[in-house]
């Protein structure tokens, strides 16, 4: 029974939707403030994520007509534990971590707030580097390393440094009703959430949530 469980969770991401591809990348840009266009499977067209920037859930909306959220890039293993742990949700922050000019995802599935008590129930923190296939998963994924477990509420990218790399913008429950922003940077193969010495806010005096600041306009 032990070895059966192994096999099905190893092979549990083989037989994939269409993609990942090999074009080269496409400059990422957006069309509004809620609209990012990049060729996220790699097969030299242009997809599209919307949603309420910043919020986490978004459409991924591919050039062939399929469409997929988030959700569907987590494994029937990432599904079905933590049972114990009721009304888990999935969040999704987008950006080009690595530099490589290709849509990264960084994916989160948490447990909100119990009023104003953080419930410590973050069972899935990854990154899915691009291209990625239309359930979003990806053949190189990587760990998102954060010490804090609180709900993920979002997150928006920084505009990309010299050397083409975003860093991850986290918004993260701190309590008591109280939001953290906290950086996350490319490291190791994966990104690494600096939690220290960030003041919680509530609402954001200045920060916007909008695709504009993320990236340039088409």
């Amino acid at each position: 029974m032990i070895a059966v469980f192994c096999v099905a969770f190893a092979y549990d991401h083989v037989t994939r939707p269409q993609g990942p591809y090999g074009a080269d990348p496409q400059r990422i840009c957006v069309s509004d403030e809620n609209t990012v266009r990049a060729d996220i499977d790699g097969d030299g067209r242009t997809d599209t994520v919307d949603g309420a920037w910043g919020r986490g859930r978004y459409t991924v909306r591919f050039a062939d007509g399929d469409t997929a959220v988030p959700k569907d890039a987590l494994s029937r293993w990432q599904r079905t534990k933590d049972v114990l742990h009721s009304g888990l949700q999935v969040r999704a922050v987008f950006g080009d971590w690595d530099g490589d000019h290709r849509l990264d995802m960084a994916l989160f599935r948490s447990q909100p707030d119990d009023g104003d008590m953080p419930n410590d129930a973050l069972a899935v923190h990854e990154v899915h580097y691009g291209p990625l296939s239309h359930d979003l998963t990806s053949d190189r994924t990587g760990p998102v390393r954060m010490s804090s477990q609180s709900f993920v509420e979002g997150g928006t990218a920084t505009r990309a440094d010299a050397a083409g790399k975003q860093r991850l913008r986290l918004e993260q429950s701190a309590g008591d009703g109280a939001t953290g922003l906290h950086p996350g940077t490319q490291d190791r193969g994966g990104i690494t959430v600096d939690q220290g010495g960030t003041s919680p806010w509530n609402p954001a005096p200045t920060w916007q949530r909008t695709a504009r600041t993320d990236f340039t306009r088409c």
